[in-house]
This record gives structure tokens, C-alpha cells and sequence, in this order.
């Protein structure tokens, strides 16, 4: 597998929000991680090696993907 690819569960939840969990899948502990404000998954080129070093630990790694990921919500002014 690469460096920057990771395995893991995609949810569902909500109408139509969806989150990624990488890591130690199914773990009771769980790290969240939002990046930016339109940022999506893999926010940051850290989050694959982030995800491995919490699995290690017995940890998940949940990537919500928002309502603002990828479009450039709550970037503007009143002026546009």
C-alpha cells in the first residue's frame, strides 16, 4: 500500500453528510480531524502517517466531510 493511501470504513450518517474513519477502526477512542474550512479528507499530506501512528495506539481517526468541504463556504463577503 502507499504512504498516502489509507484503508478504513466510509460512513454515513445524517441526509446526506458522510465521514472517513482510518486507523483502528471500531476503536472506543478516536481522534476527530477537520481541516480547513472548505478542506475534505486528507487535508493535510500528515493525516495517512497521523492515522497509522493512532492505530498503533488503538486509536481512530474520523474525517468528517462537511457541508462546506470543497466548496468555498463562508469565503465570500456581502460585496460579491
Amino acid at each position: 500500500m502507499s504512504d498516502n493511501s489509507l484503508p478504513g470504513v466510509l460512513h454515513k450518517f445524517g441526509k446526506n453528510l458522510h465521514a472517513f474513519e482510518s486507523g483502528a477502526v471500531g476503536s472506543s477512542k478516536v481522534l476527530v480531524f477537520l481541516g480547513g474550512l472548505t478542506d475534505g479528507l486528507f487535508a493535510c499530506s500528515f493525516v495517512p502517517r497521523l492515522s497509522r501512528i493512532l492505530e498503533a495506539k488503538n486509536y481512530a481517526l474520523i474525517q468528517p466531510i462537511l457541508r462546506s468541504s470543497y466548496n468555498m463556504f463562508g469565503t465570500g463577503t456581502l460585496d460579491r
